[in-house]
């Protein structure tokens, strides 16, 4: 069985483990002292190397995290300003249905009416909610009293029934027009 492993960052090559000879056990001589500074020098520079490249790592890991907090600090601002425009956008939904529901009770016609009403100048709550919306609609009523009255049904009045066929006497009929009502009559028609 092989295991394999992977790195992400190549690191520098570890130190080899090196055995510095025991002073009781070798004698002192200037090549052996040469080899044990030679020795120490070479173990000396694998550790700096080992060193900057753990400091390689961390400058990368630093960088690294410095671009996730900034990238979350955008994301968080960017989440603030829609939460606030969806906010805003609700509290001027609910707004615009209260001022409907009164619009309906002052007898308002057409509640298309009411994009012709500005409600920028209206006083607010601090929820952004209107302190008072009857004010509202009584101001815009009383600037387009037009749009405000008496609410029809649709129906129309009833039609008037036809009026009476006016009776016509005989009497008061000259020879000509008798004699014409009585040929009308006999042939079926009516007077």
């Amino acid at each position: 069985m092989s295991e394999t492993t992977t790195q992400t960052a190549p690191a520098a090559p570890a130190p080899a483990a090196v055995e510095t000879p025991r002073a009781a056990s070798v004698p002192h001589s200037p090549d052996t002292s040469l080899a044990i500074v030679q020795l120490l020098k070479e173990e000396s520079a694998a550790l700096k190397r080992q060193a900057d490249g753990h400091a390689g790592e961390a400058k990368r890991a630093r960088d690294e995290a410095a671009a996730f907090k900034a990238e979350i600090e955008k994301l968080r601002t960017e989440g603030e300003a829609a939460l606030a425009s969806e906010r805003a956008r609700g509290i001027e939904a609910l707004n615009m249905a209260e001022l409907k529901v009164h619009a309906i009770k002052a007898g308002m016609l057409d509640l298309d009416g009411l994009k012709l009403l500005d409600v920028s100048k209206a006083e607010r709550n601090e929820d952004g909610t209107m302190k008072d919306p009857d004010a509202v609609i009584a101001a815009f009523k009383a600037a387009k009293a037009y749009m405000f009255g008496e609410k029809t049904t649709g129906v129309t009045a009833p039609v008037p029934p036809p009026a009476a066929p006016k009776t016509v006497d005989a009497r008061d009929m000259t020879p000509a027009e008798y004699q014409a009502a009585r040929r009308r009559i006999s042939a079926g028609k009516a007077p």
